[in-house]
């Protein structure tokens, strides 16, 4: 209830609060008649006042998307010197008009001097690589050679140390014993001869069988001698006790050191042949493969080359610059004084012109993302181009992206009746047909009403205005379809009343 209405109970009974306290007030005047109070007279309603309302329709209904858009090409041809190894700037030489060109026909030439000179050093190049590879083969081969031979020498080596420790321990150990054994025994041997021949020849002197002079001196001679004898051996016994328990010993251990050396050694010898066997492989590989990279970015040097007069690929429209989504971009070709001065410059890889063929386009257009999902393949569409504004094109959607960077996506649309006057570029107005319906029920978009999840129309029954629960479908060109809750008929308030 509103406040103006709530209002009108409390005016009535102060009202007449006031009458009673006026009547109560003053006292009545003697002598004088006085009239008998009036009822105040009663009020009667006013009759609901009909709002102004709109019959509920039945009829054909559909969707349709007011967009803008622009003609793209749907096949085009980038002309640009795609440089697979060539990376310097490029000088203009000569440079064709935009307009109507034929396949084949010279559209930009290039000064050709500095690739002319890194084609020949690059040639030089190859030559001297290739000479210092065969080289480095002749040296691996010497190589290999000398390693072979170094490898012949540590096998003889190792195999002499264990035929010496073999030798050793199979034969020379024994018999070196046995020497020592038999040198031991000689000596004592030649102590006891000694020995005997001192005893006989003091029993013969004793016989006095010889002068007594002579006796003295050959006995001392005798006994000098074995003293000698006996010390020698003494000696004897010591070096060969030293040499048994020390050098004879030493000797075996030598001959196995010498064999684990050996065996070391060579070991050494064949890991390091087999490291430097591999590194010289890979060093050979790499210096293959860098020779054949050399050859490849030479071929693709000369190829290069062969660019530096770029021709039309196909017949059709040259326009200077890049054509990006039905836009261009690029301006326009230098002029003939600045091609004449040196100073029209390039890149490699830097589209020039961009041929197109008039007519044959297509329609780029863009929708939001509220209604991304009403759009769909195969939708129909009238197309206006901006250039010629009452010519009605026929399209249908080609394709709808389902992603996007932002909140717009893109909708390519294909024409049926193209004009052979449509370019790129070209811009146009579109009326897409989301869907068609024969019979739907529909009332103004305004005239619904949201509260939460819930949806009302305000209807005139005759006396008063009532709300209706209803199911609403599609909106389109302001009006929206009531699915369930109104009948064809029904009066509807056009604008949902402000609450």
């Amino acid at each position: 209830m509103s406040d103006r209405l709530r209002l009108r109970p409390r005016t009535a009974a102060f009202a007449a609060a006031l009458a009673a306290a006026a009547f109560v007030a003053i006292p009545p005047v003697a002598g004088v008649a006085q009239d008998a109070p009036k009822e105040a007279p009663k009020e009667t309603p006013a009759e609901p006042k009909e709002p102004r309302t709109e019959a509920v329709t039945k009829g054909k209904f559909a969707g349709v998307l007011e967009l803008t858009g622009v003609f793209d090409a749907k096949q085009s041809w980038e002309v640009m010197m795609d440089a697979e190894q060539w990376g310097g700037e490029l000088e203009i030489t000569e440079v064709a008009a935009a307009g109507l060109v034929e396949k084949g026909q010279t559209l930009v030439r290039f000064k050709t001097d500095k690739i002319d000179e890194a084609v020949a050093a690059a040639d030089r190049d190859i030559t001297l690589a290739r000479g210092a590879y065969q080289k480095t083969v002749e040296d691996a081969k010497r190589t290999q050679e000398a390693q072979a031979i170094s490898q012949r020498k540590a096998e003889l080596d190792l195999a002499a140390a264990e035929l010496a420790l073999s030798r050793f321990l199979e034969t020379e150990k024994a018999m070196r014993l046995q020497e020592a054994d038999i040198r031991l025994q000689s000596t004592r041997d030649n102590l006891l001869d000694q020995e005997e021949e001192l005893a006989q020849l003091e029993k013969m002197y004793k016989a006095d069988e010889i002068t007594e002079e002579t006796e003295e001196i050959v006995l001392r001679r005798t006994k000098r001698q074995l003293a000698r004898s006996k010390t020698f051996f003494t000696f004897q016994q010591k070096r060969d006790e030293m040499w048994r328990s020390q050098d004879f010993p030493r000797d075996e251990e030598n001959l196995q050191l010498a064999k684990r050396r050996a065996v070391i050694d060579f070991e050494k010898f064949k890991t390091a042949a087999a490291v430097a066997d591999a590194q010289q492989k890979i060093d050979l590989e790499k210096a293959k493969v860098a020779i054949a990279k050399q050859e490849e970015n030479f071929t693709k040097l000369k190829a290069d080359r062969a660019k530096f007069e770029l021709k039309a690929p196909e017949s059709g429209l040259a326009a200077w610059g890049t054509l990006a989504r039905g836009k261009w971009s690029g301006g326009e070709p230098p002029a003939a004084t600045l091609v004449a001065q040196g100073r029209a410059k390039a890149k490699p890889n830097q589209v020039l012109f961009t041929i197109v063929k008039p007519g044959d386009v297509q329609v780029r257009t863009t929708v939001g993302e509220a209604v991304v999902f009403s759009v769909a393949d195969g939708q129909s569409a009238k197309v206006k181009p901006g250039p010629a504004p009452k010519l009605d094109l026929a399209a249908k959607v080609a394709r709808v992206a389902r992603v996007s960077a932002g909140t717009d996506y893109d909708v390519v649309l294909e024409l049926t009746n193209a004009d052979a006057r449509l370019l790129p570029g070209h811009t146009c107005k579109i009326k897409l047909t989301t869907f068609e319906k024969a019979d739907a029920l529909t009332v103004t978009a305004a005239a619904v009403e949201t509260d939460g999840d819930k949806k009302f129309v305000t209807v005139w029954d005759g006396t008063k205005s009532v709300r209706h629960d209803v199911e609403t479908g599609e909106t389109s060109g302001g009006r929206t379809e009531i699915v369930s809750g109104l009948a064809e008929g029904d009066r509807v308030v056009p604008v949902a009343p402000k609450k």
